[in-house]
């Protein structure tokens, strides 16, 4: 793939106000140009988001910082075994300087690179233009089975009925027979979805290289960097007691190197399950559809109406908003993001929460709770 030179760049309105989606905010500390990237602060909030609502009315103490050491942790050990990322050390209000990752100073925010996020118009022509950096508009998934809220589960679903698409969707993922919600694969299944449309979609393979502007060696270096970071947050899973099911990275160019970009390995980007209930944003999905099921069927029906006519307001057509968790229930996923933290960095990132195992029970009382 030959890319074309002497582009100048367009740095991405969304970065420049800091604007990270609905629960992440940057700082921009230093503005990336055509030749260098730039720096900013990077923070995780207490804020949450499902079903791609955006913002959601209430929030979870504590989860921001949970996110934030999980996500630091993970790309400082990976650092370690040469696989490369934006992250350049957590921020700390206690001090002048940095650090590159303290269990004794717990954070919400960290510092990490910059770079240009570039339009997305006319099928991604701009991609194919020889930019030094930029973003690459694509998800990378990986998935080492298939739980409960999968997205593979609803692919299968829209393809039911027409057998050519449903066994297109099998083939896709490896797979001779339909899976059931738990089942773990024999040899882990990546796919993509684009990053910075309205909504995100599933592509092929190829269309995710030609919209990456990627040549062949650099995109076999996205993959295996989708791979690395599979094995290590798996090997990392595993030792702290979890099962690791799926999960994502984004991913900047930077000079025909790949890095990692965003964060990896947390409760908000990837489904672990421990003692067979699930340890991520997941709860919160299947809490929704328990608590409030009017909602969760009206957002998908104002997305379907919304794809119909062309239009990327979605929420514009859904007649309902969203309540509040109860409270209790709030209280315990604030506990379960701290203490799986703990659990995962085999750390006490957060002095005093509760044992992961006491919080089992409680979490499948009240999910027995939301559902009456």
């Amino acid at each position: 793939m030959q890319k074309v030179r002497g582009v100048d760049p367009k740095i991405s309105k969304r970065r420049r106000k800091g604007d990270m989606g609905s629960v992440k905010d940057l700082k921009v500390v230093k503005e990336p140009t055509a030749d260098s990237l730039g720096i900013g602060r990077f923070t995780f909030s207490d804020r949450y988001s499902v079903f791609d609502w955006g913002e959601m009315p209430d929030q979870i103490p504590d989860k921001g910082t949970a996110l934030a050491m999980m996500t630091g942790y993970n790309f400082f050990e990976m650092r370690k075994e040469a696989v490369e990322s934006h992250f350049i050390s957590m921020y700390s209000e206690n001090r002048t300087d940095t650090d590159d990752f303290d269990i004794e100073r717990p954070s919400d925010s960290m510092y990490v690179y910059l770079t240009q996020v570039l339009p997305t118009d006319n099928d991604y022509l701009e991609y194919q233009n020889d930019y030094q950096h930029y973003l690459i508009p694509l998800e990378v998934i990986f998935r080492n089975g298939a739980p409960k809220g999968s997205s593979l589960f609803k692919r299968l679903e829209e393809a039911r009925g027409d057998q050519q698409k449903f066994d297109a969707v099998l083939d896709s993922m490896n797979l001779s027979k339909e899976p059931d919600p738990g089942d773990m694969f024999i040899n882990p299944v990546y796919d993509f979805t684009t990053k910075l449309e309205s909504t995100d979609r599933a592509i092929t393979y190829n269309e995710a290289q030609q919209m990456a502007g990627l040549d062949d060696w650099e995109f076999d270096k996205l993959l295996d960097l989708a791979r690395l970071t599979n094995e290590f947050i798996t090997q990392k899973a595993e030792a702290a007691g979890f099962e690791h099911f799926d999960g994502k990275i984004e991913a900047m160019y930077n000079k025909t190197e790949i890095l990692l970009v965003d964060a990896v390995g947390t409760f908000d980007e990837n489904r672990f399950m421990y003692q067979d209930e699930q340890i991520s944003k997941e709860i919160l999905r299947q809490a929704y559809k328990s608590f409030q099921p009017d909602w969760v069927k009206a957002a998908s029906e104002a997305k379907t109406e919304a794809a119909e006519k062309n239009d990327p307001d979605w929420k514009s057509y859904c007649d309902l908003q969203p309540k509040p968790l109860p409270e209790d229930f709030v209280t315990l996923m604030s506990n379960i993001y701290k203490s799986g933290a703990n659990k995962y960095i085999g750390s006490e990132v957060f002095s005093g929460a509760p044992s992961l195992n006491d919080l089992i029970p409680e979490l499948r009382k009240q999910m027995e709770m939301l559902s009456k």
